[in-house]
């Protein structure tokens, strides 16, 4: 019968986290889908940054798919709240075309890149197909597509693709194909989408390249002013915690003299002082010319010889 119980109340504990999970499917806030084509190898660089929506419940489970052809993920990582990037282990299963990477993080953010080897090579012509999976629920889409070095002629087609449960599909924004360059250098094409369900989303890459050149080799080298030195010195400056470390410094001072003053020794003084000295000696007075005089050392007095008397 205890058992009965124990197990009861192990069930409704557990039955509110498992209705939590039911209620809190994983939708992502925002996803920035970075491609670069011949950037750091003839390959193309797919790269996911992911904000997860701000009620999905963490640490959270997510998979994701790329192509098989891309082997696995060159890198994996979460964005903590210090700002930096911590590698995520991972679990890479065979779903067909797909490869399906597991993991769990505990970061609302996460990037993840990988490299996909179907570009397209005819002379001049470059041609690449990406397809967004979807997996999850996207509220947001920004794709960004990096020109290569020495190409010309991009051009990018958005496939329809279903935004809605109704079958509405999404067409690119009209500013969809204008380049802009960036504080890299390179020239990037970017479209917005919203409210992408989970369907399947493909991209047509079109350009014109006459090399082999990497993008990352002719990458233009941008010098860094001696002023953001200086000024990062001064900032680091500003931040050190003057006030604490003055006060502290001070006590330290202060606890030494006491320690050396402490430890010094001070002249013995006797419990009496001269005038009680002076108050406790024997004196007697001449009868004659009444001149003061010591009887332990005088029987007659200095001044006029007269015979002093017995103290």
């Amino acid at each position: 019968m205890k058992r009965f119980w124990l197990l009861l109340f192990f069930v409704i504990i557990l039955l509110p986290n498992t209705r939590a999970l039911a209620q809190n499917p994983i939708d992502f806030d925002l996803i920035q889908v970075d491609i670069q084509p011949e950037y750091d190898r003839p390959d193309v660089l797919v790269t996911y940054k992911i904000n997860l929506a701000s009620d999905v419940s963490l640490p959270a489970e997510l998979k994701l798919h790329i192509p098989v052809e891309s082997a696995s993920p060159s890198s994996l990582v979460r964005r903590d709240m210090d700002g930096l990037l911590y590698p995520l282990p991972y679990t890479v299963n065979p779903a067909g075309q797909w490869l399906e990477i597991s993991f769990t993080t505990s970061s609302s953010q996460v990037q993840l890149e990988y490299y996909d080897p179907n570009l397209v090579r005819n002379g001049r012509q470059r041609h690449f197909d990406y397809t967004w999976p979807g997996d999850y629920f996207v509220r947001q889409m920004k794709l960004r597509v990096q020109q290569p070095a020495n190409a010309s002629g991009m051009s990018i087609s958005l496939l329809p693709a279903n935004s809605s449960p109704g079958g509405q599909s999404t067409q690119a924004p009209a500013q969809a194909g204008s380049a802009r360059s960036e504080e890299d250098g390179f020239l990037y094409y970017a479209i917005l989408l919203k409210n992408i369900y989970g369907s399947p989303l493909h991209i047509g890459i079109d350009y014109e390249k006459s090399d082999s050149a990497l993008s990352s080799d002719l990458q233009p080298v941008r010098l860094q002013e001696p002023v953001q030195a200086e000024s990062s010195l001064s900032l680091a400056l500003k931040t050190i915690p003057w006030v604490p470390l003055i006060g502290g410094g001070a006590f330290v001072l202060i606890a030494i003299f006491v320690l050396l003053e402490g430890g010094r020794q001070l002249p013995l003084v006797s419990g009496r002082n001269d005038d009680e000295d002076k108050g406790n000696q024997k004196v007697v007075y001449c009868q004659n010319c009444g001149k003061r005089a010591d009887p332990q050392k005088e029987t007659v007095c200095s001044s006029c010889g007269q015979k002093l008397p017995q103290a």
